[in-house]
């Protein structure tokens, strides 16, 4: 077992929740005390909530708690069936008080300087916490030490401002805690962010639906010391993220989880992500293809009204029904995606749309961008990184196991320029990385648009470079591969230059199978708005060239849309018009999937 000492001040936070109600009494029914305060110009009551043990006591909790030997400098402390017990512990006194939302601290108005008490043993680390206030006299004392013991290392967990004499500490620590201000050091850097924690290669992010019952200083500290119990113990940077995440996940205001408890949520988080890998091959697998249903609502009123029928929310939702009941679908589709409108769809038979998808046994996947913005470049720009952790969280509970997001790159007139390509294959790669810490396979589709005059060699220089970037990026944020689908184009000419389906085939399977790595999970290639002889042509073309290095299906919409609906309007009687297009929509999923054999 490791020896830590920690160093920093012991704080008591005392918990006060306002209460706007004007009855004034000293005692009420329950024996809860209340007391008048008036702040801010403003009277109000308040009741004691509750109040624990913060600051340095916090990490001091953490590390016993993961089985770590660990003492505060200059407090005396026993440990008694797991309870921390203090003797004489220096206190400082704050109190925290929240109403409507909002939270304010009372302090004491002087800044109390940590001190600093050689312990008996010789420690393996020195933990500088949050709540230290750094005076030069510390870092005088514990470099003296240092020198004095070679083997000791020093970890620093720095506040958000930063004095000159903590910056010279970081100077010579072995590992520093950041929060949002960066630190010139030659240690290992630990990024304890809002919303996500990074060491090295490794990224975790982290969510706390109580944040009014833990401060900052707690919610830190207790992330801060759990990366250093694992490192300490012999644990690997993404072991130390990932029980920081759960650690603070799963911790009450006054005591965070057992180590045995965080090792049976940390076996379940990573038999989650493992599984990425599994449905990845599953969504991939030969014989079947993707249907993709997370067009726009406009976009399908526009085919209904193309064929006659009515372009409201009830026949939409008809039409979604019709080709998710359609039988023996599941031996045709591996997968299909849904958008945020369709998925929560209820059906005739009160199922939804996601669990239809369900039942059928087909893989439910979600469109996780929110569409294209026009920068001032005249690009466009894929939008949706708001919120994208928390939004694909909750996808994952939902149970939806993949997501997709689209860029849109257009290959005339020197498109697409730097920064668009920049820029979009950097919130692609975002995105997948993201998905993969989810638990969902993310399907990243960077879409080559053609004009009606781009030639095929524009076409080829366009896409390459659409790729080449876009495996960059993917690999500069750690993507695992072997975890990730690619959606992608067809290398095509625009509609008024000629160009053969051999042709296409011959510049797909060359260029892509070039480029595209084998360990990525899949390719599917969809179909860019060509008529359903037009894309079936060019798939057999691209089969005749040997096809590509990794697993490869379809991803279609219109290509599978618009023949099922030229057929189920077709038909007078209802009953027959559904057998009828259902039946038109196995015949094309088989004529595809044949053409890629």
């Amino acid at each position: 077992m490791s020896k830590i000492l920690v160093v920093g001040n012991v704080l008591k936070d005392t918990y006060l929740q306002l209460d706007e109600r004007e009855n004034r009494f000293e005692r009420d029914e329950r024996g809860v005390n209340w007391l008048d305060m008036s702040f801010d110009g403003a009277a109000w009551k308040y009741f004691h909530r509750t109040s624990v043990y913060s600051g340095a006591a916090v990490s001091l909790s953490v590390l016993t708690q993961l089985g770590v030997t660990a003492e505060i400098s200059h407090v005396r402390t026993t440990l008694k069936q797991g309870e921390i017990e203090w003797q004489d512990a220096p206190v400082i006194y704050r109190y925290i008080l929240s109403c409507k939302d909002e939270v304010s601290y009372l302090v004491p108005s002087g800044r109390v300087e940590t001190e600093w008490q050689e312990p008996a043993e010789v420690p393996e680390w020195i933990l500088v916490d949050r709540s230290a206030v750094v005076a030069e006299r510390l870092v005088g004392a514990i470099w003296q030490y240092q020198q004095e013991h070679p083997g000791v290392k020093l970890a620093v967990h720095l506040a958000k401002r930063l004095t000159p004499a903590a910056r010279r500490l970081a100077g010579f620590a072995d590992l520093v805690f950041v929060e949002d201000e960066p630190v010139k050091t030659t240690a290992q850097v630990c990024h304890l962010g809002r919303k996500r924690l990074t060491l090295g290669a490794a990224e975790e992010n982290w969510e706390m639906e109580r944040v009014d019952t833990m401060t900052h200083l707690t919610i830190f500290s207790t992330m801060a010391a759990t990366v250093l119990a694992v490192l300490s113990q012999g644990g690997d940077e993404r072991e130390a993220l990932l029980w920081a995440k759960l650690n603070i996940e799963a911790a009450s205001l006054d005591r965070s989880p057992t180590r045995e408890r965080l090792e049976q949520l940390a076996a379940a988080e990573i038999e989650k992500r493992r599984n990425v890998r599994l449905l990845a091959r599953e969504l991939m697998e030969p014989g079947r293809g993707v249907l993709a249903i997370d067009e726009a609502p406009e976009r399908l009123n526009r085919r209904l009204e193309a064929q006659g029928l009515e372009a409201r929310a009830e026949r939409r939702k008809e039409f979604y029904e019709l080709l998710l009941t359609t039988p023996h679908l599941e031996r045709r589709l591996s997968g299909v995606i849904l958008s945020e409108e369709n998925a929560r769809m209820k059906l005739s038979n009160g199922r939804t749309l996601l669990e239809q998808a369900i039942l059928k046994g087909v893989m439910p996947g979600i469109k996780a961008d929110k569409g294209l913005s026009e920068g001032a470049d005249g690009e466009k720009y894929t939008l949706g990184e708001e919120r994208l952790a928390e939004r694909l969280k909750n996808y994952y509970g939902r149970g939806f196991r993949f997501a997709k997001w689209r860029a849109v790159f257009e290959s005339d007139n020197g498109k697409p320029g730097y920064f668009a390509l920049e820029e979009n294959t950097r919130r692609m790669a975002e995105f997948a990385k993201q998905c993969q810490l989810a638990g969902l396979v993310p399907v990243v589709e960077p879409e080559v648009l053609v004009g009606e005059r781009t030639t095929l060699p524009e076409c080829v220089r366009a896409t390459a470079r659409v790729l080449i970037r876009t495996l960059e990026q993917l690999r500069a944020r750690h993507v695992e591969l072997d975890k990730l689908v690619l959606k992608v184009n067809l290398l095509v000419a625009g509609k008024k230059v000629e160009v053969k389906s051999t042709e296409v085939g011959f510049a797909t399977a060359k260029v892509l199978g070039m480029l595209i790595p084998a360990e990525v999970a899949g390719v599917l290639i969809l179909s860019g708005g060509r008529e359903p002889q037009q894309i079936l042509a060019d798939l057999e073309a691209l089969q005749a060239e040997g096809g590509l290095p990794c697993r490869t299906s379809f991803s279609f919409s219109r290509a599978l849309e618009n023949p099922v609906l030229e057929a189920w309007q077709a038909e007078a009687d209802a009953a027959q018009r559904a057998r009828v297009a259902q039946a038109t929509l196995l015949k094309y999923l088989d004529r595809y999937l044949a053409a890629l054999k």
